[in-house]
């Protein structure tokens, strides 16, 4: 990808406090009571039983990681991911909209937290310790939704002067075979995406009755977000994308009538549209990976 830079690198880090404690002296009685060794035994407390805020929260930082690896590709380090730069603007939207429903639950949360301490050691028991719970406003400190931008590492490494010639070339060389290898696994998991898109097309549209409106609309929208995670700009992806997205068109307008909600009323015969699409990303007897990089090779 030299030129243009195409990608950038997005960081997401989403911390909640877990309410999650290994209570040891419970684990030892537990041990005791069992006649087992204390290394075998671990009690965890749950020590906010029902909070819903906290489950809010929790949810919402599952949507907002499931959300990032679908709009990015895989990088070095486990939370960051190569985010091509047509899609920066639907995912600095969408996640900007999850970072401000978290921060507005953090009030609600800490209300709760103070107000259903009583019903939590009622619950607990004799398991209820005290010091297991922070002050809230620490509760609060450590929930955190944070979005990093910053350039791919595609304009060389910054080196002390005082390295060696051949240990410079060694790191510049490995700096450079990392960044090459993220790339195409990069072009193997876009493929593979494909793949599962149409897959996933073909089995819906191959049964109609089964097939709801808000199936067509997510197919519609993944197709979409292909399209904007093509940093490549590969035109033999992008048409194959782009004729799988007509024939889903096609397959849903040759229905007789278009669905209001619920289940389509018919979309088309079994022997599909998508299979024509299929059949273009993958050929008969082959796995998906090894069709991606067909496509890949003859791109």
């Amino acid at each position: 990808m030299a030129g243009k830079q195409r990608a950038v690198l997005v960081s997401l880090n989403i911390s909640v406090w877990d309410a999650r404690t290994k209570d040891a002296a419970l684990g030892h009685e537990l041990a005791q009571a069992k006649n087992a060794d204390d290394a075998c035994v671990r009690v965890w407390k749950s020590l906010l039983p029902g909070c819903e805020t906290l489950g809010k929260l929790v949810s919402l930082r599952s949507q907002a990681r499931r959300f990032h690896y679908e709009n990015t590709f895989a990088w070095q380090h486990r939370g960051v991911g190569m985010l091509p730069v047509k899609n920066i603007t639907p995912y600095t939207t969408r996640e900007q909209e999850f970072r401000e429903r978290f921060y507005a639950l953090l009030p609600t949360l800490k209300e709760e937290y103070e107000s259903i301490q009583d019903m939590v050691r009622t619950k607990l028991g004799g398991a209820y310790k005290a010091t297991d719970y922070p002050p809230s406003n620490s509760v609060i400190e450590r929930c955190r939704f944070d979005v990093v931008i910053s350039p791919m590492p595609e304009s060389g490494i910054a080196l002390p002067e005082e390295l060696g010639e051949e240990e410079r070339r060694a790191i510049e060389r490995s700096a450079r075979e990392s960044l090459e290898t993220a790339e195409l696994e990069a072009r193997k998991d876009l493929r593979k995406r494909l793949y599962d898109v149409v897959s996933d097309m073909e089995d819906k549209l191959g049964k109609p009755k089964d097939l709801r409106l808000a199936s067509i609309k997510h197919l519609e929208s993944m197709l979409a977000l292909l399209g904007r995670l093509n940093m490549d700009e590969d035109e033999e992806f992008e048409r194959l994308r782009k004729d799988a997205e007509a024939r889903l068109a096609a397959a849903v307008g040759s229905s007789s009538g278009k669905p209001k909600s619920g289940r389509t009323k018919r979309a088309g015969r079994p022997a599909t549209p998508a299979g024509a699409a299929k059949s273009s990303v993958i050929s008969e007897g082959e796995q998906p990976d090894r069709s991606c990089d067909r496509i890949h090779a003859a791109a």
